[in-house]
């Protein structure tokens, strides 16, 4: 194992802290004086030209005059000769040269004189040079306060001239050139004094800083020393430090430290002991308890397909009776009667088949058995049952297959066929208007075998994304009212995944809430020669006149369909049940104890009913989607309108374990009966709440023919 080495030591961080620190304040300090320096030398520089200047001007004016300074050369001269001037040069008003003194008089421009003669004093600056120009004026403007004792000493700056109309004339101008060069030369060696009095200052605190860091390194290092000696931590051997509290802090904390895990040992290694062997046991435990699991859940999945296969079996002869059943003479009463049998017990089988197909799939797989199959009329017999659900529910049901599709192919036509059925079954189940399309293309993978893609797409509600991603599990709906409001298992998406999977296919889902779904499927296919058809078809497509006889509408049998065409007399039942054939088979119960029916679907409906009229009697219908049969009789119990407050309301539910008596009792119903209700159960319901049942018989027929035409 690499031992880690941080990038620096803390002898290290100090010293190049210490110094970087240090290297930017003194050249902080070295900047700042600089500038500080330089503009108070600079502007005293301007200042004593100024006062110098002016004075010149004073002195200047009557040899400007008389054009002659012989009398004042030698003066001028000495001014010319004072520390920092390079130049100096008197002009009259038109810019003529009177007298030049100096070593390097600078003459300035007319256009500059002429721009002087506005100010008292005009400073042009210059990179080694400063000129100062003075106007002359005719008369004397102001007395400076001058020194008697020194003439280039300092002195008080003159007034300001008046600017008045009766200003007097410029009569010439006096021209004074400073140089920078020796004040440069004092602020560089200033510089360097500083410089070196901060270097010496630095370096003094550097040795100082270095012997107390030191001090403080020194036992921090021999402490870590010790503390990466193997030795210390296997023999748990003290240290000792001598050196800043800190340190000697340092060695007493981790001799505290090796004491306690010194005393610890023993324990630590007596709880991993333990540690361990419980950990075997519950490993060992947890072996048994996953057998244990993987044995239920084969056992409940076995169970499951025992139970839905004996209940399928008999369930197929009650179908094969009803077909031969349905070739009998039957009259209208018992035609009715036989497709709400027949409707019921093809739901039933439906139901018995997904359970029993998913606990195959899980308990022990199931067996594909592969063989020739004709692939359009194998879709075309799938989809062809269904126009009739899809024409009850006003839905348009299209199928469209690739002119280029394969006539024969290989699969397991029995699997293939329930993926197809379910997916279409779903999209009819779930959308409410628009259309199912079905289409059905192909992908040819080389010379005997082909991709099938078939896509199932409807115009129904959607699925949110959160959901998409679950929707192929066992026993998973959209939302908690779909299998109120559709029926169904949750079975049929899981059953699709593992067939296509097992199929080594792919199923794939593409939806957006409000604008439908469109499930995808792929499946890899063999082509296979044309064979022989089979007579006996696994799906044979049904007659469906006796389907058309009821006309399976998704909507109740309200009032406005009853109307004033049939009153057999009796009195007045409101049925409420979003299930159509209960409310059928409650509407020919009823009608045999002679009593006049409306049907409502939902809970609003049946409100919307209770507000137009009074009923004598109300049947309500306990799990119903979005408004339950306790919520919908708790409102009409408290209806303003008051028509059925004291209506007795009967609870019909399927539920046999979940419904509890003080959940009806609190919200209004008198009484709770599980479906389905018998003539006599409901004769004794009229006898107890004192209900008069007319001995007018009525004909069932006319009452048909009156739906029916609606």
């Amino acid at each position: 194992m690499v031992a880690f080495r941080p990038p620096f030591t803390l002898h290290q961080l100090f010293v190049s802290g210490f110094l970087i620190g240090m290297l930017a304040l003194s050249f902080s300090v070295i900047l700042f004086l600089q500038q500080r320096l330089s503009a108070y030398f600079y502007g005293d520089l301007i200042e004593n030209g100024r006062t110098l200047s002016l004075r010149i001007a004073e002195e200047s004016r009557l040899p400007i005059i008389q054009a002659a300074v012989e009398h004042i050369e030698s003066r001028l001269e000495t001014l010319a000769a004072y520390p920092n001037v390079t130049g100096l040069m008197i002009f009259d008003s038109r810019g003529k040269t009177i007298s030049a003194f100096g070593s390097n008089p600078v003459p300035p421009r007319m256009n500059t004189l002429v721009g002087a003669s506005t100010t008292r004093t005009h400073v042009i600056e210059r990179p080694d040079s400063v000129t100062i120009m003075t106007p002359v004026h005719e008369r004397k403007i102001t007395s400076p306060n001058r020194d008697p004792h020194a003439f280039g000493g300092r002195v008080r700056q003159p007034t300001t001239p008046s600017t008045s109309r009766d200003a007097p004339n410029i009569i010439g101008f006096v021209v004074l050139t400073l140089t920078k060069t020796p004040l440069q030369a004092d602020l560089n060696q200033i510089n360097r004094h500083i410089l070196i009095v901060m270097w010496t200052g630095i370096l003094s605190f550097t040795a100082v800083m270095l012997f107390a860091l030191s001090q403080l390194t020194r036992p921090i290092q021999r402490l870590a020393r010790v503390m990466s000696d193997p030795e210390t931590v296997a023999r748990f051997r003290r240290v000792e430090v001598r050196g800043v509290r800190e340190a000697q802090l340092f060695a007493i904390t981790f001799n505290a430290l090796m004491a306690r895990i010194a005393d610890s040992q023993a324990d630590l290694a007596r709880q991993v002991e333990e540690a361990v062997r419980e950990m075997k046991q519950q490993n060992a435990e947890l072996v048994v308890a996953r057998k244990q699991a993987e044995a239920a859940s084969h056992a409940k999945s076995q169970f499951i397909a025992n139970v839905s296969h004996e209940i399928r079996t008999p369930l197929h002869g009650l179908l094969g009776a009803l077909s031969l059943l349905e070739k009998t003479p039957l009259s209208d009463k018992q035609n009715s009667y036989l497709v709400m049998i027949r409707e019921d017990a093809d739901r039933l089988l439906r139901e018995m088949n997904s359970i029993l197909d998913f606990s195959q799939l899980e308990a022990r797989g199931l067996p594909l058995r592969e063989q020739p199959c004709p692939l359009k009329k194998l879709l075309e017999r799938v989809v062809k049952p269904f126009e009739v659900r899809a024409w009850a529910k006003k839905l348009r049901l299209t199928l469209s297959l690739d002119p280029d599709l394969p006539e024969w192919v290989r699969t397991d036509g029995e699997q293939f066929e329930k993926v197809i059925h379910n997916l279409i079954d779903n999209a009819i189940k779930f959308t409410a208007q628009g259309q199912v399309r079905i289409r059905a293309w192909h992908q040819q993978t080389d010379e005997d075998t082909c991709d099938l893609h078939l896509s199932v797409e409807d115009t129904g509600f959607g699925i949110s994304p959160e959901l998409q991603v679950k929707i192929f599990e066992p026993f998973t709906q959209v939302d908690s009212s779909t299998t109120r409001r559709h029926g169904g298992n949750g079975l049929g998406l899981a059953i699709c995944r593992q067939l296509v999977e097992l199929m080594n296919g792919r199923i794939m889902l593409k939806s957006q809430p409000g604008k439908g779904s469109t499930f995808y499927v792929e499946l890899p296919f063999t082509l296979s020669p044309p064979t022989p058809e089979c007579d006996n078809e696994p799906y044979a497509i049904q007659d469906n006149t006796h389907s058309r006889l009821i006309a399976p509408q998704d909507e109740a049998v309200s009032e406005r369909r009853l109307g004033k065409s049939f009153r057999p007399g009796g009195r007045r039942v409101l049925v409420v049940d979003d299930e159509r054939q209960s409310r059928l088979y409650a509407q020919f119960v009823l009608l045999e104890l002679n009593a006049e029916v409306i049907t409502a679907a939902n809970g609003t409906e049946a409100l919307t009913a209770c507000a137009r009229q009074r009923f004598d009697l109300i049947l309500m219908d306990v799990r119903m989607p979005d408004m339950d049969g306790l919520e919908t009789t708790c409102r009409v119990r408290h209806q303003r309108a008051g028509l059925n407050t004291r209506t007795p309301i009967i609870g019909l539910t399927a539920d046999v374990l979940n419904l509890d008596q003080q959940d009806w009792k609190a919200a209004g119903m008198n009484a709770c009966h599980h479906k389905p209700l018998e003539s006599d159960v409901l004769a004794e319901i009229f006898t107890q709440w004192g209900i008069e049942r007319s001995i007018q018989k009525f004909s069932l027929s006319a009452f048909l023919g009156t739906y029916y035409e609606h």
